[in-house]
């Protein structure tokens, strides 16, 4: 089985400053079920191309009360539904479903956060009838309880004061957006006049 491609070399199009190709090689999974890896299979393709963009990703942090792998830095699941612990045997929580760098790691395109998204959601239609009925409360009381806990709550607003200063950041060093990468960070901008 093959899995995405590593790239090896850009190349240059006629002249040093603009891209034309890049050199890729395939990778090949190894290993049993929910132990491979991803290994270089020395067989390489050139892809035209005029443009090449790079995601640095980011490693996940453990939500309280959610299993974690910490090796893996994922919360182990089995398409999307989380399971009790990593190990291959471990039950699925019923109802609670991940998708995403969370679930995979940080890794792929944009394509793959799409077939991720489509194999959690398959889950979840699955299970549809099969979970117990959900107790929802109204939004007013969720924040109460969250409050009471200390949880900080992030609003629209304040939500957008984050992206504004990822955005700002971004523009000092020549890209679209600087992501912040600690929730304290975020926090502090989120709550600026607030």
């Amino acid at each position: 089985m093959t899995c995405p491609m590593f790239p090896n070399q850009l190349l240059a199009a006629g002249c040093f400053y603009r891209v034309g190709a890049i050199k890729v090689e395939t990778n090949v999974l190894q290993g049993a079920p929910h132990h491979q890896r991803a290994v270089r299979a020395g067989v390489f393709e050139t892809i035209p191309c005029g443009l090449v963009l790079r995601s640095i990703g980011y490693k996940s942090i453990p939500f309280a009360g959610v299993p974690f792998d910490v090796k893996r830095h994922v919360i182990p699941n089995v398409a999307g539904r989380v399971t009790a612990s990593a190990s291959p045997d471990a039950p699925v929580v019923p109802g609670l479903y991940c998708a995403g760098w969370i679930k995979r790691g940080p890794s792929g395109i944009i394509g793959t956060n799409i077939n991720c998204a489509r194999d959690t959601v398959a889950s979840v239609l699955s299970d549809e009838g099969s979970l117990p009925p959900l107790a929802l409360q109204p939004v007013a009381e969720l924040h109460a309880k969250l409050r009471e806990s200390g949880a900080p709550i992030v609003d629209w607003d304040m939500y957008r004061r984050i992206e504004a200063a990822e955005d700002a950041a971004g523009a000092a060093k020549g890209k679209p957006r600087e992501k912040l990468t600690s929730i304290e960070d975020m926090l502090a901008v989120a709550t600026q006049g607030h």
